[in-house]
């Protein structure tokens, strides 16, 4: 190394104990942030020093503790989980600064049951969501995980309990205390230590969860995940297919393998190959379907749904003969196709409607409701998504074809569509004349939380259109509207003939030949005990 290039070397790693004491400007972060991103070389030397300064404080932190032969130096452990994320060129160099914001908390000092540091980069998006916590706790004032929350790329540590976490991309995770997940995108994370279980939605395949010794690509599956620093990675197949990568020492793929369902494997430390376990102890971990208890609906709601004056009132408490009554009269009950009834897909659970994924069209039609698009109308009604999906809750069409490819209206839970919005968010599309593209939309500002209940208000009028959340407007948009005497019909739970399909409850859905006021939606909505 000449003089020249023995300065720039100290002059850098100058800028990373800088860095690592919390010491640089905003002029100087901004600029290393962009050096992490644009030059491999730097980012791997940066990582490398931060990597080396944890493991020095996590030393000095904790008491002095008998020697291990077998174990495995700290810091080459280290290296190999951070390499092993690497594969991300953003999610590298927000570990890189992760770092930084994370060692110092492990000094010493009380911690929560579980934690959540954000990658301190800017223009980061959403990855993943907080769905369900159980047994944690809060210590040293800071406030616990809860559900809805949204979760950027960054670091969940769990020290007790259990965190659910739906991914964006299409997965739902849980992780076990003690744990650490850096979170790195939509489609990826690495567990770093503990356990965990993932189930990958159908349009999520490719999920991909790392290991210090393994990444592991879901074909679409379930199966859990435990890491310890002396034994290494294992794995449980509960059902599908995963294919396997065993890293090297650079994190790239030694070997791989498909694991097949009711299989269990494990890779040690600086293995080079995969070895079966038929006595792993992950079978237990499973992964929450149904998280959140039913609608708790009162009999003063009932009461104020029907002092508002509903054409069509449908509780969702029976699908008798395939057919759901009108609480108002006996006209507009809801039916069930036959194909809907031989598939079993919409199923009356605790209350409210329970719709499943189907091979062929199952819905819910009603219809014609002469006048429905006179003047205004409104569309009330409680919603709880299992998963993040592109769903049809209700769509409001012409009377006569069902699969025709002509909408008034739909109301959807919008997620991983071909337009702009939020992740997970609800839409109300208004088009008139019916027609089969175009309209003026409504997205509103947040996304849902899957496993909650929702309460959606859709309003239309002549010169407006209004979409409510929770009892407060979210999103309004003004224009004519254009109004007509065509009878419109009502589908329930897919676009048409198989498509969109919702997955999770609907129940206490209501139609208005008016415009609900504010106060009504509000009203309504404080109502249940939630």
């Amino acid at each position: 190394m000449n003089d020249r290039q023995g300065s720039e070397r100290g002059e850098e790693l100058a800028l990373f104990r800088r860095l690592a004491d919390d010491q640089l400007s905003a002029e100087e972060f901004a600029q290393l942030q962009q050096r992490l991103l644009a030059e491999a070389d730097f980012r791997e030397r940066c990582v490398r020093y931060l990597d080396l300064e944890a493991c020095l404080y996590d030393e000095l932190a904790m008491p002095p503790a008998a020697a291990e032969p077998d174990r495995r130096p700290a810091a080459a452990l280290s290296w190999q989980s951070l390499w092993a994320v690497g594969a991300s060129l953003v999610a590298v160099a927000a570990l890189a600064l992760l770092a930084v914001s994370n060692w110092p908390r492990r000094a010493g000092g009380p911690r929560p049951s579980a934690e959540y540091v954000e990658a301190q980069l800017r223009g980061l998006e959403v990855a993943a969501i907080v769905t369900h916590v159980e047994g944690l706790s809060v210590a040293g004032g800071q406030p616990p995980l809860s559900p809805g929350m949204r979760l950027k790329p960054g670091t969940l540590s769990v020290q007790h309990g259990q965190v659910q976490l739906e991914f964006l991309g299409g997965a739902k995770l849980v992780v076990a205390g003690p744990a650490e997940l850096h979170i790195l995108s939509p489609k990826s994370a690495t567990l770093v230590s503990g356990q965990a279980a993932t189930r990958v939605l159908e349009w999520g395949r490719g999920f991909v969860l790392k290991t210090p010794e393994a990444v592991m690509v879901d074909l679409g599956t379930e199966f859990a995940v435990g890491v310890d620093e002396r034994q290494g990675s294992e794995m449980h197949v509960v059902n599908g297919e995963v294919e396997v990568s065993v890293l090297g020492s650079d994190g790239s793929t030694l070997t791989s393998e498909l694991v097949e369902e009711k299989s269990g494997l494990r890779i040690r430390p600086g293995a080079q190959t995969l070895e079966q376990n038929s006595r792993s102890q992950l079978k237990t971990l499973k992964i929450l379907d149904d998280v959140s208890p039913p609608l708790a609906v009162t009999p003063e709601y009932v009461r104020a749904i029907r002092a508002a004056g509903p054409t069509v009132y449908w509780r969702c408490e029976s699908l008798a003969g395939g057919q759901m009554a009108n609480e108002m009269g006996p006209q507009f009950a809801a039916r069930l196709p036959a194909a809907g009834m031989a598939s079993g897909a919409i199923q009356v659970a605790e209350g409210h409607l329970k719709f499943s994924k189907a091979a062929g069209p199952r819905h819910l039609l009603c219809g014609p409701l002469p006048a429905l698009n006179a003047e205004s109308f409104t569309v009330e009604l409680w919603v709880n998504p299992e998963m993040l999906h592109w769903a049809t809750l209700v769509g409001i069409v012409p009377s006569g074809d069902a699969k025709a490819p002509v909408h008034l209206n739909v109301l959807e839970l919008a997620h991983q569509t071909t337009m702009v919005h939020q992740a997970g968010a609800f839409r109300f599309m208004h088009r008139h004349p019916p027609t089969g593209r175009g309209g003026m939309n409504l997205f509103t500002a947040q996304g849902c939380t899957p496993g909650q209940w929702h309460h959606l208000v859709a309003v239309k009028t002549p010169d407006d259109i209004r979409l409510y959340v929770n009892g407060k407007l979210d999103r309004r948009l003004e224009g004519k509207m254009g109004s007509d005497d065509v009878p419109y019909q009502l589908l329930i739970g897919e676009l048409r003939s198989g498509e969109r399909q919702f997955v999770g409850s609907l129940d206490e859905l209501a139609v208005y030949l008016r415009e609900l006021k504010p106060s009504e939606i509000e009203q309504h909505y404080k109502l249940p005990g939630k």
